[in-house]
């Protein structure tokens, strides 16, 4: 029979003091339990075993209005002419709330896991283990959740140029920062995979990394797709070229034919000063040199030419900025010749170095000018200035500024639009490719109107080191 109950009990099952007192302990207990109660109190008090007294167990309680709920007994017992028993209950319903939102929560995550195709796994530092988490080890195929090897042994199967990449970022663990690394795995098949970890410390008392919590993902089709797009891009790129050179086509045949008319010229008239035979040496040398000018005039335009239109691997390389502007004049030359628009260059600082791809960058700036040569073309006025400019954000702004027509609202909304043109033949793709290829390089391309009349193009490139070279040391 219950003696005692305190008031954090009436709470608990809805019974006050005086309506409970005196009743049998089994009231406060759900069926089965209530009718086997008494056979439970009997087994021990003839045997002694206890199963819940001095131990303490989770069980089952009923409040006054039939609710079941878990709670946390603890059962003590002690001698005052008879055998009393204390019982000590704890709600656990929150407990156990929490706990199931915590496995439901763990259950989605790992869902979430398996969908993202991401492994989770821990690292040992002082030992070497690595242990599977969740998630088979993509690295390792075989090793299951909860499985651990030595990390060497994964770290063999990274390629030798990664595992050094990896082994630097590991040996500054214990400097707390999180990290993240790409590398590449070769398959027992032969197949080289990437994979992309994420690294993350945790402590121990002593303020030490106790082990690295990591989560690794096999990135190989997105690498597969980022190299198609690469190679995509490029072949438009290419295209791009081949059509800005055939627009060319008619300047560049101009160009090449007046330095070869030059050189027959020279040759015809050598030729008949030998016949007549009254050659003079210091005539045949003049003639000579001309005709050396000339072809190394015609080799340096067909030399632009077959650098701006030839297929290249995208390397990207440390060159001055200005110097690369400068390389595209013998084929800006014959624009100038073409259309009497003089250009004017005007350079910040004498080297300006960026990391590109030379060719790209050459075809950016060839189309930008062109476009200024067609815009200015109607006007026949001003002049077009290619400026640079070394910014303290670390970047080089590019600026081509024209006096040509300008830019109407609908080409302004339209600019960086695929096949949007305002030329007849043009495929309407240049501005487009260009955006791409500086976007490609950590740039930017704006268009605004020119004050004076046409239109102000500006490029921007993260320059290398400050952007300026000092004592030939980058």
């Amino acid at each position: 029979r219950i003696r005692t109950f305190n008031r954090a009990a009436e709470a608990m099952f809805g019974y006050t003091r005086d309506e409970i007192i005196g009743e049998d302990v089994n009231t406060l207990m759900p069926e089965p339990h209530a009718r086997r109660h008494h056979r439970y109190v009997s087994r021990y008090m003839e045997t002694g075993e206890a199963r819940i007294i001095g131990i303490g167990r989770y069980v089952e309680a009923k409040r006054r209005d039939g609710t079941i709920f878990p709670v946390h007994l603890a059962i003590s017992e002690f001698q005052d002419g008879e055998r009393i028993f204390t019982g000590i209950l704890r709600d656990m319903t929150q407990v156990r709330e929490l706990e199931s939102a915590l496995r439901d929560k763990e259950k989605s995550l790992k869902m979430a896991l398996r969908a993202a195709n991401l492994n989770v796994w821990e690292w040992e530092p002082d030992t070497d283990v690595f242990r599977a988490l969740e998630g088979d080890s993509a690295v390792m195929p075989g090793l299951a959740t909860g499985e651990s090897v030595q990390a060497s042994a994964l770290r063999d199967r990274v390629l030798p140029e990664d595992r050094q990449r990896i082994e630097r970022v590991l040996g500054r663990i214990h400097e707390g920062d999180s990290h993240a690394f790409e590398y590449r795995v070769k398959q027992e098949d032969g197949d080289l995979r990437w994979f992309r970890s994420h690294t993350t410390p945790v402590f121990g008392p002593d303020h030490r990394v106790e082990r690295v919590l990591g989560v690794t993902r096999d990135i190989t089709e997105s690498k597969d797709r980022e190299a198609e797009l690469a190679s995509q891009r490029e072949r438009l790129t290419h295209v791009a070229r081949l059509s800005t050179m055939g627009e060319m086509a008619a300047g560049i045949a101009h160009e090449i034919n007046q330095p070869l008319t030059a050189i027959t010229t020279f040759a015809q008239g050598s030729r008949r000063l030998i016949a007549a035979g009254n050659a003079d040496t210091a005539q045949l040398t003049r003639a000579l040199g001309n005709i050396s000018d000339q072809a190394l005039r015609a080799g340096e335009v067909i030399r632009r030419l077959r650098a701006l239109i030839r297929k290249t691997d995208q390397t990207r390389e440390v060159r001055n900025v200005n110097e690369l502007i400068s390389e595209l004049e013998p084929l800006v030359s014959i624009d100038v010749r073409g259309n009497d628009i003089p250009v004017i260059y005007d350079f910040d600082q004498p080297e300006i170095l960026v990391k590109v791809d030379p060719v790209q960058i050459q075809q950016v700036m060839l189309n930008v000018l062109r476009n200024a040569f067609d815009a200015s073309e109607e006007q026949r006025s001003g002049d077009i200035i290619v400026q640079t400019r070394l910014r303290t954000e670390g970047e080089v702004m590019v600026r081509v500024t024209d006096h040509g027509t300008g830019m109407s609202e609908e080409v302004k909304n339209n600019v960086s639009n695929p096949f949007f043109t305002t030329k007849k033949n043009g495929m309407g793709l240049g501005v487009s490719i260009c955006m791409s290829i500086i976007k490609s390089h950590g740039g930017a391309v704006t268009y605004e109107d020119n004050p004076k009349g046409g239109t102000i193009v500006t490029l921007t490139l993260p320059t290398v080191e400050g952007g300026i070279r000092d004592g030939g040391n980058i």
